[in-house]
Parts: C-alpha cells; sequence; structure tokens
C-alpha cells in the first residue's frame, strides 16, 4: 500500500471519485462510522469483517460495499482496479478479474 498510496498519480484518480479513509484495524483512534456513530478504527474494521491487511474496499454514495479486495496489488493493476471501479465496467463484468482477462 505504500508504493500505491505515495503514487501522486493513482491517488490523484482515486480521490477524484472517492473519499480516502486509512484504518489500523488495531487502532484506538476515534472516528464516525457511515452513520455517524462513534467508533474506532478497530471497531470499524471488525464491523467492515476486514481481516487482512491491505484490504481495500469501495462503497458507493449511500454507503454499499461495490468492491472488496484483499491482496497488495502493482500500481498498474492498482490502476486498473480504479478503473474498474470508476466505470461502467464492474456493471458489466462479473468480477475485476474477469473484466482483467477480457481487456488484454
Amino acid at each position: 500500500h505504500e508504493k500505491n498510496f505515495s503514487n501522486a498519480s493513482l491517488i490523484g484518480a482515486l480521490t477524484k471519485h472517492f473519499e480516502v479513509v486509512r484504518l489500523d484495524i488495531w487502532g484506538k483512534r476515534g472516528l464516525r462510522d457511515f452513520y455517524g456513530r462513534a467508533s474506532s478504527e478497530r471497531q470499524l474494521a471488525n464491523t467492515l469483517s476486514v481481516r487482512y491487511t491491505p484490504s481495500i474496499i469501495f462503497f458507493d454514495q449511500e454507503g454499499m460495499e461495490i468492491l472488496r479486495l484483499e491482496s497488495y496489488l502493482t500500481p498498474e493493476h492498482f490502476r486498473d482496479l480504479i478503473t474498474f471501479v470508476t466505470t461502467d465496467a464492474r456493471k458489466r463484468y462479473g468480477s475485476f478479474q474477469e473484466w482483467l482477462v477480457r481487456k488484454q
């Protein structure tokens, strides 16, 4: 995650469409969940069933999960992931993996 999240071009593409929140799954930092309730990083990670790092979860504007990735992606594949979730590709293909195979 350090490689991808230090890449200005990738972060620009990501933040153009999403608010980015970084959580320490064991952290105690206070925050508010999607419903405005007081929580902590650890509690939110538990609520979202985050068990692995790195994990990246994309939510739509209503707070519904649209994609979850529980692994590292190279910068090239991370850019592909951003394209997948910000275009109609995620509606036309069954999964990110299927889209990757078909786009090549």
